[in-house]
């Protein structure tokens, strides 16, 4: 079957005491990823479980031939600029 994942990411984070969005916002963790960080690594380990679910017995998979899953960022005219900007300057999560 076919999947992707689609995010609504089109609020400004005011009542969190910023005008970015919501998936730019340091939630206080630890490690002082972004939402949208960890919804990215989330994704990336769902795509790693489904190539392994796929494998036949006995056969390795690495984790670079892990299913892709569209992820779709649905934003909104008040949340886009500032979200294409912190993807690019994150690599877009990438490896």
């Amino acid at each position: 079957g076919a999947v992707a994942f689609l995010l609504l990411a089109g609020g400004q984070g005011t009542r969190l005491g910023t005008s970015d969005p919501k998936g730019c916002y340091d939630i206080g963790l630890p490690s002082h990823k972004s939402l949208f960080q960890l919804m990215a690594e989330r994704l990336r380990r769902v795509s790693e479980l489904s190539k392994e679910a796929s494998a036949t017995p006995g056969e390795k998979r690495m984790c670079s031939e892990s299913a892709t899953i569209p992820w779709y960022v649905m934003t909104s005219p008040q949340t886009d600029e500032v979200t294409q900007s912190f993807f690019r300057e994150h690599c877009f999560f990438g490896p």
